[in-house]
C-alpha cells in the first residue's frame, strides 16, 4: 500500500499535489480521525458544537436545532433551526426517521425525513457509499391524532487513537462502549496517606458533559495502581468540582488497589451504576488517591484511571 499524506501546500512538492486533494482523501481522513472507520454508520454528531442537532416537537413540524456533524467524512454545519414536516397517518401510528443525508449526486448533506409504514417499525437507513449515506438523528412516532413522540438516536463523534485506552478498546470491541481516560501517567507522584489529586496529561481535571451519557448506560469507574505493600491498600476515587473551591467525591466512585494479596499491579473496576451520581451539565472531574494507613514499604503510584460507559 502506497504512503501518502494531506494538508501540504498544493505546489507539486511531495504530497502537495498541484491538482489539490481528492474528495476521497478528505473524507477518508475525517472518518479515520473522528469516526474511527469502525462506527455503526461511520458518522456522528459533534458533541460540543452549538445545540447538537437535537430534534424536538410534539406535533408537526418537528424542529432540528443547530449543530454540526460528520456524515461519511463530509462535515455538516447548521446555524439555524430547521423545521421538518411530518404527515399524519390515516389508519395507525407510523414511525418516521429524521436523518442527515449525504448525497453524492447533489454534493450536499441535508436534513431529511424518511417515512415509515403505518403500523410498522422505524424505516431502515440508506447507507451506500458513493450514492447516498444517511445518519439517524431521531425517530418520530406520530399517531392518527397527530401526536408526536421523538426518540433521540444521535451517535456522538469521538476522536480515536489514544494509545493508553487502545488495549481496553480491543478487549471490549463494541461500538456501544466508550472509555473516558481521567489519568494516564506512568510517572505520577507517589500515593500518600492523604487524599491527593492526580493529573490527566498535565491537567488537574478533565471536563466532560455527563448529560451526554445515555440514560440506559452503565458507568464503571476503574483504576490501575502500582504498589508493593498489599497489607496497606490504596483507595482511589472519582471526584468532581462543584465550584472553584469545592470538590466532592462521587458516591460509590471508589476502588481499592490492589484487590488481592497476590497483586502487585491491581486493576479494580466498580460494577455499580454511577449514572445517577454524575451531576448533569459540564463538570470538572478528577481522580484522588490515598493509602488507608501510613504503612511501610513502597507507597506506589497511580498509573491510570478511567470511566467505562456501556449501553
Amino acid at each position: 500500500m502506497a504512503e501518502s499524506s494531506i494538508g501540504w501546500t498544493t505546489d507539486g512538492t511531495g504530497d502537495g499535489s498541484a491538482s489539490g486533494y481528492t474528495m476521497a482523501q478528505f473524507t477518508e481522513w475525517q472518518r479515520m480521525l473522528m469516526a474511527g472507520l469502525t462506527g455503526a454508520d461511520l458518522s456522528g454528531v459533534a458533541p460540543d458544537y452549538l445545540n447538537k442537532l437535537a430534534v424536538t416537537g410534539t406535533s408537526t413540524p418537528v424542529a432540528v436545532n443547530t449543530g454540526g456533524a460528520i456524515v461519511y467524512g463530509f462535515p455538516y454545519f447548521n446555524n439555524a433551526s430547521v423545521n421538518v414536516a411530518v404527515s399524519t397517518p390515516s389508519v395507525s401510528t407510523r414511525i418516521d426517521r429524521v436523518v442527515l443525508r449525504a448525497s453524492w449526486a447533489a454534493q450536499t448533506v441535508r436534513i431529511a425525513l424518511v417515512a415509515g409504514a403505518e403500523g410498522g417499525a422505524a424505516p431502515a437507513l440508506t447507507q451506500t457509499a458513493g450514492t447516498t449515506w444517511e445518519m439517524s438523528l431521531a425517530t418520530v412516532s406520530i399517531t392518527t391524532g397527530g401526536v408526536i413522540t421523538v426518540t433521540d438516536t444521535r451517535e456522538w463523534l469521538t476522536a480515536v487513537g489514544d494509545g493508553t485506552v487502545t488495549q481496553a478498546k480491543l478487549a471490549t470491541p463494541s461500538p456501544t462502549t466508550t472509555i473516558i481516560p481521567l489519568i494516564q501517567d506512568p510517572n505520577s507522584p507517589a500515593i500518600t496517606s492523604a487524599w491527593g489529586s492526580f493529573t490527566m496529561m498535565g491537567l488537574s481535571t478533565v471536563a466532560f458533559d455527563a448529560s451526554k451519557i445515555p440514560s440506559n448506560a452503565t458507568v464503571k469507574f476503574g483504576a490501575i495502581a502500582s504498589t508493593n505493600n498489599v497489607s496497606d491498600p490504596t483507595l482511589i476515587r472519582l471526584a468532581y468540582r462543584a465550584s472553584s473551591t469545592t470538590q466532592n467525591a462521587v458516591t460509590g466512585g471508589e476502588v481499592s488497589c490492589p484487590q488481592t494479596s497476590s497483586e502487585t499491579s491491581g486493576l479494580a473496576v466498580l460494577t455499580a451504576d454511577l449514572r445517577a451520581n454524575l451531576p448533569a451539565g459540564v463538570q470538572s472531574y478528577c481522580v484522588q488517591a490515598k493509602k488507608t494507613t501510613a504503612g511501610s514499604g513502597i507507597d506506589g503510584s497511580l498509573w491510570a484511571a478511567f470511566l467505562l460507559i456501556e449501553w
